[in-house]
C-alpha cells in the first residue's frame, strides 16, 4: 500500500499489507481496501488453492492501520498476515485455455457462463468511528452453492473481535460481485448479484439494521439476461484468435468485470453495475449493449420504514422503487 501526505505530491514507499508476498497458485487476493473517519485504513484479502476446475480452497484476511498504511496491526494474528475471517470453497478464477487454463467460451463455470471471477470475491466497510467493521465475502455452503456471506467485527480495545456471520444471498442461486458500506446512521447497505435457473442475472440491494446480525431488507433492483461472450465482446481487430470454439470472437470472459461499486454520504447510498441496457426510444438503442448503471436510495422518504432506489441507466432512463422494510432495533 501507497499513501500521500501532500495531496499526491509524493507518495510512501510500498508498505506490505500482509506478512508476505504473492502466493502461486492461489486465487488473486482481491486486496480491498475501506476508512473510517477516525483514520483508520482496513483491508480484506483471499488466498486459496485450487481444488478443480475453476474451484478453489479460499481463505479470507482482515487487516488494518492505524499509521496510514505504514504498518498493520494483525499481521501477528496469522501466518500470512491478518484476522482470519473464514475459508470455504469457492469457484472462481478458471483460466481460458489460451492462459493455460482449462475453460473455454463453450464449456466454463464462469458467473452467468460469461464473467470469469479473477477479483476474488470480497467487499469491505467500517463505520464513521470505526467500532463496526462488515466484510462480504464468497464460499459454498452445504449444497455446493456459491453464496456471499456478511461477517461483522466489533472493536474491542485494540482488537476487533468477530460478532457474526451470516448468508445473505438466496439459497440455490449461485452469487458473485459484492459491495457493501454504512450509512451514517449505522445501517449496513450491500449489493450483490445472482444468477438464476432462468438464466437471468439479478442485481440486490440488502440492508442490516442491527449491526450485522440479520437482514432486514433485500430488493431486487435489476434484472436482465446477459449477452452471450461474442456478442459481448467481438474481434474488432480481424485477427485470428487462440479461444475456443470461435477463432473470430476475440478472447471475452469478463463481460461485467470483477465488482460493483457502493458507496453513501450521510444516509444516501449510491452504487453502480454493468448491466444489459434497457433503452430504445429517441433513436437511442442500448439494449444490445452492456452498460453502466447508476442507482441511489435512503430512508428519509415520507412512508415510514421505507427504502428509496433510483436507477439510471446510460441513456437517462430512470425509475423509482419503493419497499417497505422492517427495522430491528
Amino acid at each position: 500500500m501507497t499513501a500521500s501526505n501532500n495531496s499526491g505530491a509524493t507518495f510512501t514507499v510500498d508498505s506490505p499489507i500482509h506478512n508476505d508476498g504473492p502466493h502461486p497458485g492461489s486465487v488473486v487476493s482481491g486486496e480491498r481496501i475501506a476508512t473510517d473517519a477516525v483514520g483508520n485504513v482496513y483491508s480484506i484479502f483471499g488466498v486459496g488453492s485450487n481444488i478443480s476446475r475453476g474451484v478453489n480452497s479460499v481463505t479470507y484476511y482482515l487487516n488494518r492501520s492505524t499509521d496510514g498504511g505504514t504498518t498493520w496491526d494483525f499481521n501477528s494474528n496469522s501466518a500470512i498476515g491478518g484476522i482470519i475471517i473464514d475459508s470455504g470453497v469457492s469457484t472462481q478464477a478458471c483460466f481460458r485455455t489460451d492462459q493455460g487454463g482449462t475453460c473455454t467460451q463453450a464449456s466454463n463455470n464462469w458467473f452467468a457462463g460469461v464473467n470469469n471471477l479473477l477479483g476474488n470475491i470480497t467487499a469491505i466497510a467500517a463505520d464513521k468511528t470505526g467500532t463496526h467493521v462488515y466484510v462480504l465475502i464468497g464460499k459454498q455452503d452445504a449444497s455446493g452453492t456459491d453464496r456471499i456471506y456478511l461477517a461483522a467485527f466489533q472493536r474491542a480495545g485494540a482488537n476487533l473481535v468477530k460478532s457474526s456471520e451470516i448468508v445473505i444471498s438466496p439459497a440455490f442461486q449461485r452469487a458473485a460481485l459484492p459491495a457493501v458500506t454504512v450509512e451514517d446512521d449505522g445501517t449496513v447497505v450491500m449489493t450483490y448479484e445472482t444468477y438464476g435457473a432462468e438464466g437471468k442475472v439479478h442485481v440486490h440491494v440488502a440492508s442490516s439494521d442491527d449491526f450485522g446480525a440479520s437482514i432486514s431488507s433485500d430488493i431486487e433492483e435489476y434484472a436482465f439476461t446477459p449477452l452471450t461472450l461474442a456478442q459481448a465482446n467481438p474481434d474488432n481487430d480481424g485477427l485470428p484468435s487462440p479461444c475456443a470454439p470461435s477463432p473470430t470472437n476475440g478472447c471475452p470472459d469478463r463481460e461485467f468485470g470483477d465488482y460493483d461499486y457502493l458507496m453513501s454520504i450521510g444516509d444516501t447510498f449510491y452504487g453502480t453495475f454493468a448491466g444489459l441496457g434497457d433503452v430504445n426510444a429517441g433513436g437511442i438503442n442500448t439494449t444490445d449493449l452492456i452498460d453502466p448503471f447508476f442507482f441511489s436510495g435512503t430512508d428519509t422518504v415520507p412512508e415510514p420504514g421505507a427504502l428509496l432506489l433510483v436507477l439510471t441507466g446510460l441513456a437517462g432512463l430512470t425509475c423509482v422503487r419503493v419497499r417497505r422494510r422492517t427495522r430491528i432495533r
